[in-house]
């Protein structure tokens, strides 16, 4: 295995870990979840319909990142979900008086500059793993 391929492949599993285990915590304590977006400013009118779609949204992004044929629009979702949710985050930061309590996922402690630290990270992964990805498959033409 080439070293290109290594680090999709590394990239990719870190990010399908990561979106199984908040997609699984978010079902398993879906209340919670929420409750959360309902108490949140910014999205409490979304209320209705926004965490059943990020559940879905999640997993299937968890899906597309393992299997190789999707893994070019797992990657892309990946990012573009980081892009957006990292977007609420700041904005929440900046604008919201009240901070809504965290959806937890990865660390049920972490604080709002904490959670948008860990974004940005995991979009940083996801930008690597795209080039690596585009790289590669530049390399196999």
């Amino acid at each position: 295995m080439k070293k290109r391929e290594w680090y999709t492949e590394v990239i990719c599993l870190v990010l399908f870990m990561v979106f199984l285990f908040v997609g699984l915590d978010k079902i398993l304590d879906f209340r919670r979840f929420q409750w959360a977006i309902e108490t949140s400013p910014p999205i409490r009118q979304l209320a209705v319909w926004l965490p059943y779609s990020m559940v879905t949204i999640e997993i299937v992004i968890a899906v597309a990142l393992i299997v190789p044929r999707w893994r070019l629009l797992g990657l892309y979702a990946s990012f573009s979900l980081l892009a957006i949710f990292s977007a609420y985050i700041i904005f929440v930061i900046l604008m919201c008086t009240y901070l809504p309590p965290s959806c937890g996922g990865v660390l049920p402690k972490i604080t709002w500059t904490q959670q948008l630290a860990l974004n940005f990270l995991l979009l940083a992964f996801s930008y690597w793993g795209l080039i690596s990805y585009n790289r590669m498959q530049a390399d196999n033409r």
